[in-house]
């Protein structure tokens, strides 16, 4: 063996020895677990052809930072989503493919956005015979999550169109590509609440309808749709509010293209708040109600039409949309934005008001 290789052998040992011994001494001085500091010693360049007799060098062990936690995040909100119907048939004559329209606007970047899809997304089950009936092909998912969503309700009176077969496989379905669902379910708290933990602050989900489908009730051994009864909200909000840093409850209710809330929207949104919720977002009346700061909390009563094919007046072909940014320990601030639809049912445009401190 030359004299180099042992020179290397002997330096290896001797760095091997340095380590362990500082480490155990930082033990011993209380720091166990601790990141040691840097290591400096001076030590010949043996295997450095520029190194010249004499010269020493700096090893040095560097500290890694760690990248700092969001203080907050955004969380992002349309109306009812329906891409049955008209917008189907939109779509199939444009050549299928469903990202047709999302193609002329960009949602700003949201760390959750959640939006109501206003009946099934399967291929499955049995029509029962509705006036308006919907049933949404599962290829729609992947254009939504590929839209940025990421939990969508099914609580709303068009879950039950075709039966609860198909609103079984829509939570399938919508969990096979990577999204969460919230509004069906068993009666159970771990069916009904759906969390998301972002930058360490943890949201919760709860969806209820106030306008059935009424024979489709959640039961303990049988999925359903979560309806806006008094005993239903006692008790899922108080025990998911115990899950959650904030919690968001969704509600199906309200009148039809009326522009304002009604007393019973106002009772159970208010209601729901003093229970534990943060923040409220109403779906159903098919076009936009106002926005109500209460104790602490936040009231959408309704987002209107996000994508519809309801082209018979211009309330119903635009929607209401909106961000929220979060901390902790609740709402920071809000922003309020319009989405449009032209005559194919393709969002047209996205524009936003300005940002309200909360």
């Amino acid at each position: 063996m030359n004299a180099g290789k042992v020179a290397l052998i002997v330096v290896s040992i001797s760095l091997f020895g340095l380590f362990s011994f500082l480490e155990v001494s930082y033990q011993a001085n209380g720091a166990t677990g601790a990141r040691l500091a840097p290591l400096v010693e001076a030590l010949p360049q043996i295997n450095n052809p520029s190194y010249k007799e004499g010269q020493t060098a700096l090893l040095v062990r560097p500290e890694i930072k760690e990248e700092p936690k969001k203080e907050t995040i955004t969380l992002g909100f349309v109306g009812d989503i329906m891409l049955d119907r008209g917008v189907r048939s939109s779509v199939d004559k444009r050549g299928g493919d469903y990202s047709y329209l999302f193609q002329k606007i960009k949602f700003p970047k949201t760390d959750i956005l959640f939006g109501n899809l206003e009946g099934p997304v399967a291929y499955g089950g049995e029509e029962i015979g509705n006036l308006y009936s919907f049933r949404m092909h599962p290829m729609t998912l992947s254009v939504l999550k590929e839209a940025g969503f990421n939990v969508l309700s099914l609580a709303n009176n068009h879950i039950g169109d075709w039966g609860p077969a198909a609103a079984n496989e829509s939570v399938n379905n919508i969990k096979d590509v990577g999204l969460s669902s919230v509004g069906w379910g068993k009666e159970d708290l771990n069916d009904a609440l759906t969390i998301i933990e972002k930058e360490g602050i943890r949201i919760g989900y709860l969806a209820f309808s106030d306008v059935g489908p009424a024979w489709l009730p959640s039961k303990k051994d049988e999925a359903g749709v979560y309806l806006a009864t008094q005993s239903n909200l006692e008790t899922y909000i108080p025990l998911a509010k115990k899950e959650v840093d904030i919690l968001v409850v969704s509600y199906h209710f309200g009148e039809e293209y009326e522009p304002e809330s009604n007393k019973r929207q106002q009772t159970l949104a208010r209601n729901s708040i003093d229970l534990g919720a943060d923040l409220i977002i109403g779906h159903h009346p098919h076009v936009t109600q106002e926005i109500e700061e209460y104790n602490d909390g936040l009231i959408a009563y309704s987002l209107g039409n996000f994508i519809f094919d309801q082209y018979f007046s211009p309330e119903t072909m635009m929607g209401r949309t909106l961000l929220v940014e979060i901390g902790p320990s609740g709402i920071h601030s809000y922003t309020p934005g319009t989405s449009f639809l032209n005559g194919t049912f393709q969002i047209e445009a996205l524009l936003w008001d300005k940002e309200i401190v909360f």
